[in-house]
């Protein structure tokens, strides 16, 4: 399966050898976005905001893509992903109705969250001539390559975008987006993995925090997911 972003912070299960020099950065965003052949996988969980909660449900599909849902206003909302390795297109729809994604939509906020759908969409993971600025340690076991990139069009809130890509894994683990004046407006940070069996592992939380023209924290948004169950969550499938 070729996957993309959610995918690559979801399941953390592909052992890769990176040169000792600094490698390509189209390399490192190819591995980011799929990262390995993936099982279909699905798991369910909460998009909580202060004390709001929102049950959210996330599938990885086998050579289709990912979907996103949210239970909004009684019934299961979805955001699919339908992916390539250069590319990627967007749908939206309830229940068995699909139809492609408004894009005038993208930075929308999902639920008054901190998470938009050019958050869910991450199209940055498919700018060009992307730059390996070097590597960090972000802890223990999390040693990362930074890779830079810059917006190519006018479209969406992030002109540049710095992602850490782990370097045993290929998997997202934390993310700064910044708007035209270089404030930093938005990180996402994986902050605690579980194990679902297998030898695989797989996103428990991970924090998306908002800043305002002050540099003043505004919004911070957590997704939590549930370990897996035999039965799959309750949604439209």
């Amino acid at each position: 399966m070729k996957t993309s972003f959610l995918a690559s912070l979801i399941l953390l299960t592909s052992w890769i050898t990176l040169p000792a020099q600094l490698p390509d950065a189209d390399d490192i965003l190819r591995t980011a976005r799929y990262v390995t052949t993936l099982n279909s996988t699905s798991l369910k969980g909460t998009l909580r905001k202060e004390q709001q909660k929102t049950p959210i449900a996330l599938f990885l599909i086998e050579n289709q893509g990912i979907e996103f849902q949210v239970f909004e206003k009684e019934q299961w909302k979805k955001f699919q992903l339908k992916l390539d390795d250069d590319k990627y297109e967007l749908f939206e729809g309830v229940g068995t109705k699909i139809k492609r994604f408004d894009n005038q939509k993208i930075t929308a906020p999902i639920m008054d969250t901190d998470l938009t759908y050019e958050d869910l969409a991450m199209s940055f993971l498919y700018w060009p001539n992307g730059t390996v600025v070097g590597e960090e340690s972000l802890g223990i076991g999390r040693d990362a390559w930074k890779v830079q990139l810059v917006n190519p069009k006018a479209v969406g809130r992030y002109k540049t975008v710095e992602v850490w890509v782990h370097k045993k894994s290929g998997a997202l683990m934390q993310i700064y987006g910044y708007q035209a004046d270089g404030k930093c407006i938005k990180i996402f940070k994986v902050t605690e993995i579980m194990r679902v069996g297998g030898g695989e592992y797989s996103l428990k939380t991970m924090k998306v925090q908002s800043y305002g023209e002050d540099g003043r924290t505004i919004g911070i948004t957590s997704l939590e997911f549930e370990k897996p169950q035999a039965e799959k969550p309750q949604g439209l499938r």
